[in-house]
């Protein structure tokens, strides 16, 4: 059945025609978004005062809305996060994305499991044996290299590994002195050190060599020669009788090869806190690390 339909001149908006023929007008809020409403008409959806927030479904039979996300959309659930929190899925796959509480500087993030958020955990509690780097310097022509933090009670043995440590001037011992004033100055005397040599240069065997004003780890042959070592370093922080080095050390050159192993000790009931590694003349380069050993 047609119908003669008329508009009143006063009506605004949207016109929105019934079945029966009537005509209205749909009002219109600025920034609000149309979506249609139950029998053919048009209703509209307020935005909320937070900008950013996306019209979110929710489902076939409700009205969208302004809100956050949901997982399965491609969001996170989640309306905000603190600032360096690390972020974690949710209990489900559809789950609302949780975060981990920042831990104390120099934890790490340990596993909870399949079913619990991970944990900042004390490196001191890892385990014995675990190696946790202190530093790392890389020489240049240097006199010496100093390692003046992080050799504390949290560690009583320690680790130092070289890499292609050169020194500029020709066979000279490159040694490691001890401070227990955090480097203000450094031990010179005291010690009970010496490298037996195992090296060869197509004609004679090398001889060994014994120190008392250092640990001698290195014996330089000349300044072409590269060397590397890995150097135990015991009982360094405890305050008893003793502490020690123990290891080997290495370098070549075209025209020989040698391994040299350390044995030093030091007898003091002092506590070591920085390190000095200084040739006997002249300058290295190359790099030093320092690690904890966990016990």
């Amino acid at each position: 059945m047609a119908y003669n339909n008329s508009i009143d001149g006063g009506v605004t908006g949207i016109l929105n025609a019934t079945s029966g023929g009537s005509i209205t007008g749909v009002a219109l809020t600025q920034y609000n978004a149309l979506v249609g409403g139950s029998g053919n008409a048009i209703t509209s959806i307020a935005p909320g005062s937070t900008s950013g927030v996306p019209l979110v479904s929710n489902g076939a039979s409700a009205n969208p809305s302004f809100s956050k996300a949901s997982v399965s959309g491609g969001g996170t659930g989640a309306g905000s996060f603190t600032a360096y929190m690390p972020i974690t899925a949710g209990t489900s796959s559809t789950s609302a994305f949780q975060s981990v509480a920042t831990g104390t500087s120099n934890y790490v993030l340990a596993s909870g499991g399949s079913s619990a958020l991970p944990t900042w955990v004390n490196t001191t509690t890892l385990g014995g044996g675990n190696l946790v780097l202190i530093q790392t310097q890389t020489a240049s022509g240097a006199s010496t290299v100093s390692f003046t933090s992080g050799i504390t009670s949290t560690y009583n043995n320690y680790w130092l590994v070289t890499d292609n440590l050169t020194c500029s001037t020709n066979v000279q011992n490159i040694s490691l002195q001890i401070s227990t004033n955090g480097g203000s100055s450094y031990i010179s005397s005291g010690y009970l050190s010496g490298l037996i040599a195992v090296s060869y240069n197509s004609a004679t065997w090398g001889t060994n060599f014994t120190s008392t004003s250092a640990f001698v780890i290195h014996r330089n042959g000349n300044a072409s020669s590269q060397n590397s070592s890995n150097h135990y370093l015991y009982n360094f922080t405890s305050g008893s009788n003793f502490l020690g080095v123990s290891g080997e050390s290495q370098y070549m050159t075209a025209s020989i090869c040698s391994t040299r192993t350390c044995m030093a000790s030091y007898d003091s009931t002092a506590t070591v806190n920085a390190i000095q590694i200084a040739p006997a003349s002249g300058t290295i380069s190359g790099t030093i690390t320092l690690y904890g050993i966990l016990e």
